[in-house]
């Protein structure tokens, strides 16, 4: 099985940008070591580790529930940042960290409410066009059960890794953990590892997809099985692509990336899941943060928000000294996409959806005498909450007619998504409330 997980051949990354600095000193080796460098004078390189996360589907700068533009989010709007970068590096791979497929109601559609058959998902048309390394598998991805995932999968030209999700059947990995990318730089191979990671309580949450069929290991001890293969199969640089939060408690499960700093092996983390920044002011207080460089406990580590808000970029200063790479340094930071213009190519291929989508949510399915918001839904009962709950139960009765089930109580919840923040004028969401 090892070599499915090892993608061989030299990637040309020889782009114009960066120039090589020479570096005196040493630096950490591959396996962690502090190594001198024998030569007097090395030449210095730099490593762009570009990541997304959380874009639930958001292609488009357009909020579908408002039936306007946001210029504040897009993944088409990443791609003009990406291919801006990658004028400035020489050397870089773009990595995604996890709930992308499902989440917006073009999201919705492309998965169940209108797949068009024999046609690929245009979320995953889009990230081939941004040529993506890979991508980490996140909790929303079992969302619509593990037959469409394994679809995407095996229609995407990029690799879907993780390595904490194993079947149940044997233990083995149900997807492939890691990837070895291999790139040239002034003559030295550089053989960069990518290794992915989802929250354990994906068997709470889509318990009904997965249950019987996969079982899940927490995010460190499967960092700790795998990296020392990574090693082993010749990585110079590994990177956590850890669809986890950033929490330095010792129960931290679900928010494990403060403590995958901590696993030997592992040189740099892009992290997610909990739609927030980092570096950013609300994690400085952490043990081991410094703010300055982006670094938890000496690693660099970035988390760029949700919904194609930021694209985050982690920089590894390295150097060869005849045998082996050498990191000498590192840092994070993210650029925002908001005043960045949506990229043509992106916006090409989601245009049909696009506009499909937009018909979808303005059709009219009822009347109401009033409006009807959401804005105390936290706090009262609320109409828009009962409607919704009114009509799932109506659908599920109808469903399970002539079924075993017919004569079970039904129970109907639904979650105020939107409810008020920031005022009564704006639709505001709030990134803590929507991560699962």
């Amino acid at each position: 099985m090892k070599n499915q997980w090892l993608r061989s051949g030299i990637i040309a990354l020889a782009l114009p940008g960066l120039i090589a600095a020479p570096v005196l000193g040493g630096g950490v080796s591959a396996n962690g070591d502090e190594t001198a460098v024998t030569n007097d004078v090395a030449e210095s390189h730099t490593l762009a580790i570009m990541g997304t996360t959380d874009i639930h589907a958001h292609v488009m700068a357009y909020d579908y529930m408002a039936d306007k533009a946001d210029e504040s989010f897009g993944l088409a709007k990443i791609a003009s940042i990406v291919d801006e970068q990658r004028q400035l590096y020489d050397h870089s791979v773009l990595v995604d960290n996890g709930d992308v497929l499902q989440g917006s109601i073009l999201g919705d559609l492309e998965a169940v409410v209108d797949p068009v058959e024999g046609e690929k998902n245009v979320i995953l048309q889009a990230m081939e066009a941004m040529q993506y390394n890979a991508a980490a598998i996140g909790n929303h991805e079992f969302n619509f059960g593990l037959d469409f995932l394994d679809r995407s999968i095996a229609d995407s030209d990029f690799p879907w890794l993780n390595a904490n999700v194993k079947r149940a059947s044997d233990g083995e990995p149900r997807f492939d953990p890691y990837i070895i990318e291999e790139m040239e730089i002034s003559g030295e191979e550089l053989k960069v590892g990518m290794i992915g990671f989802v929250p354990p309580q994906i068997m709470t949450w889509d318990r009904m997809h997965l249950e019987g069929h996969v079982v899940v290991d927490e995010i460190v001890d499967s960092a700790e099985e795998f990296v020392p293969k990574m090693k082993a199969d010749g990585a110079d640089v590994i990177v956590a692509i850890a669809h986890s939060g950033i929490d330095a408690s010792e129960d931290a499960s679900a928010d494990a990336s403060w403590h995958l700093t901590n696993v030997e092996g592992i040189d740099a983390v892009v992290s997610g899941h909990n739609h927030n920044l980092f570096p950013e002011e609300a994690y400085h207080d952490l043990p081991g943060v410094d703010p300055q460089t982006g670094k938890i406990n000496g690693t660099p580590v970035v988390m760029p928000g949700s919904w194609g808000s930021h694209l985050g970029i982690i920089e590894l200063d390295m150097t060869h000294d005849g045998e082996e790479w050498m990191i000498q340094d590192g840092r994070s930071f993210n650029i925002a996409s908001v005043d960045y213009e949506e990229h043509p190519d992106i916006v090409d291929i989601a245009a049909e959806r696009h506009q499909a989508t937009i018909d979808y949510v303005n059709n009219p399915v009822g009347d109401t005498k009033r409006d009807i918001n959401t804005f105390f839904a936290r706090l009262l009962d609320n109409e828009t909450n009962e409607l919704v709950n009114a009509a799932q139960l109506h659908y599920a009765t109808e469903y399970l007619k002539g079924t075993d089930y017919e004569d079970f109580p039904l129970l109907s919840a639904a979650a105020p998504f939107r409810a008020g923040r920031g005022g009564t004028g704006v639709l505001h969401r709030c990134p803590r409330d929507d991560r699962h």
